[in-house]
């Protein structure tokens, strides 16, 4: 305000000393007249801005009302010179221009200026929990994980809300999963052994058989120690699938291991399976066994020692049912390998509108080391 009466006060004496000088007869303003415009336009902008960084805080905020009044106060007195106003207005001319307009037209509605639609707050919250619930997700499994149970968001908008949160955006994985070219269920199943130990130290060895096609883990069972390990009981754990599942291989998959031979190959012949072996001393050639039991140690059993063996095969079927019905899968267009074996989601794409009142349920595996999730109605918001 003060700037304003400055500016009515002197500015008649100065077109009096133009007058009276003949220099206001000439096109152009005095060089007088433009000095003390820069000056007092530069005044008005230098005071708005001190006072704006007295309340600056952490947070960026919108300039006010009176910086913005400053600023359009100095580009009306500098018209014309595009350097000072390139240079000294504090904000680009096109932005103080745009506000010029504003104050001219005050009640005037303003342009849209169109762009992606805000996210909505529950989208945000939960890609957070599920972050924080499970550090090694990035977006992809998190947008898979939505996306099974019908929310549909994109992997960019994922990262952003993650970035934004100060949380890592990308996958904790060391090798790709490459999709398989199976065709049908049941073409291929693959079979390995790994070993893991207990808290006190004793071993025992884990059999793990897989659906290469459908990613499905067919079994995982605990055997103690190496001794009774035998081809007998490989052959009858197999058995045991055919008869839970009620389904049977077209080719059976596996390394050169003894334990694969004897009642093994007598089964696969009876039930006319054709094995395929891995070549000889490249046991890690089985890559859909292999990386299906990476993903057991990489998920339970780096992280926690059992007690007992009864403890171990808690977990293992903890895992298996988790792993197959609850664990959005990369290769499966994020779908998990029990909707994908039954050829549908179990639940379609929703509307924003439609799930507002609704909350994300967990389900804890394994002590609550592995996550599944739902949506469900919320009681109290219905």
């Amino acid at each position: 305000m003060i700037r304003f009466l400055q500016f009515f006060l002197h500015w008649p004496l100065l077109l009096a000393v133009d007058t009276l000088t003949k220099i206001g007869s000439t096109p152009h303003p005095s060089e007088l007249r433009r000095l003390y415009s820069e000056n007092l336009a530069l005044k008005a902008v230098n005071e708005a801005l001190r006072k704006e960084l007295h309340r600056a805080q952490d947070k960026r905020k919108p300039l006010s009302f009176e910086t913005r009044a400053s600023q359009v106060f100095a580009y009306l007195l500098t018209r014309g010179n595009k350097l000072f106003q390139d240079y000294f207005l504090g904000s680009s001319p096109a932005t103080i221009k745009k506000w010029a307009t504003r104050f001219r037209h005050p009640f005037a509605k303003a342009k849209s200026r169109g762009g992606r639609p805000p996210v909505d707050p529950k989208i945000v919250e939960w890609v957070i929990k599920l972050k924080k619930e499970n550090p090694r997700w990035g977006a992809p499994k998190i947008v898979e994980t939505l996306g099974r149970m019908g929310i549909k968001v994109s992997q960019y908008t994922v990262y952003k809300i993650l970035k934004d949160n100060g949380l890592d955006p990308t996958d904790d994985r060391r090798h790709p999963w490459k999709k398989w070219v199976g065709t049908v269920k049941d073409e291929f199943w693959a079979m390995d052994f790994f070993f893991t130990q207990l808290r006190k130290g004793t071993e025992f060895a884990v059999l793990i058989v897989v659906d290469t096609f459908t990613k499905e883990i067919l079994e995982l069972t605990a055997h103690e120690g190496r001794a009774g390990l035998s081809t007998n009981w490989v052959a009858w754990r197999i058995i045991e699938i055919f008869r839970r599942f009620k389904r049977r291989p077209q080719n059976l998959i596996h390394d050169r291991d003894p334990l694969f031979k004897g009642q093994v190959m007598r089964l696969c012949a009876v039930e006319e399976i054709k094995e395929l072996k891995s070549p000889p001393r490249y046991p890690t050639m089985n890559c859909f066994a292999e990386r299906a039991l990476q993903s057991v140690l990489m998920e339970l059993l780096r992280h926690i020692r059992p007690e007992t063996g009864e403890d171990l095969q808690r977990l293992l079927d903890d895992y298996r049912v988790w792993f197959n019905e609850h664990r959005a899968h990369e290769a499966l267009d994020g779908m998990t390998p029990a909707e994908y074996t039954s050829g549908r989601r179990k639940a379609d794409v929703e509307r924003l509108a439609d799930y507002k009142d609704r909350k994300l349920r967990r389900i804890e595996f394994a002590g609550g080391m592995l996550n599944g999730y739902q949506v469900e109605t919320n009681q109290k918001a219905a």
